[in-house]
């Protein structure tokens, strides 16, 4: 397998959960520690892509976005051009439950993408997956006229869908659920 940087996205205002997602307890650890567990068997670097102090504690590389309110496209881009390999596994940190299986089966039908995302029914999940770095300089480009969209960046790109039919084995939909409000943190509660 060739060398993968992690960009794990921890910049949202979460809004709706009323504190930061990131840090939010599921079994005794913060969220975005679950994520990092899972991408750290296939990544040789992670990246935090986050403007608060308080993910340094992880003891990974924060980056700061380089454009101010343009929500994960900024965060994504940002990472994009320190990163040092060709392929980057984004991920939200509001994504506790997908696992290194998951990453690893994405991987495999990258290719020569741009850029590979997981699809649940109609709806693609662009904070999820695989990008090239050859994309930086159009992606800038998106950026700089104001499209913040990563639903519409996504697609002026060479871009793969994963449907769930492609991953036996794997609960797409269950390993994709983000949890966006204290309610969605008491159901993920419930269950484990």
């Amino acid at each position: 397998m060739e060398k993968i940087t992690a960009i794990v996205l921890c910049g949202g205002e979460s809004s709706r959960m009323g504190t930061d997602k990131g840090m939010i307890d599921i079994m005794g650890r913060p969220m975005v520690e679950h994520v990092i567990t899972h991408v750290k068997p296939l990544c040789n670097r992670i990246l935090i892509s986050t403007n608060f102090e308080n993910y340094k504690y992880l003891g990974y590389e924060v980056i700061e976005d380089q454009w101010q309110d343009h929500g994960p496209a900024a965060g994504i881009l940002s990472c994009l051009l320190v990163s040092e390999t060709e392929i980057n596994l984004v991920v939200s940190c509001d994504l506790p439950m997908a696992t290194t299986m998951l990453f690893e089966k994405m991987y495999g039908y990258a290719g020569d993408s741009d850029i590979t995302v997981p699809r649940i029914n109609t709806h693609f999940q662009p904070l999820c997956g695989f990008y090239r770095t050859n994309i930086r300089d159009r992606f800038r480009e998106y950026l700089m006229i104001g499209e913040k969209s990563m639903q519409f960046i996504i697609q002026y790109f060479n871009f793969r869908l994963i449907s769930q039919e492609m991953m036996p084995g794997i609960d797409l939909e269950k390993e994709l659920q983000n949890f966006n409000t204290p309610e969605d943190i008491e159901n993920l509660k419930k269950t484990l």
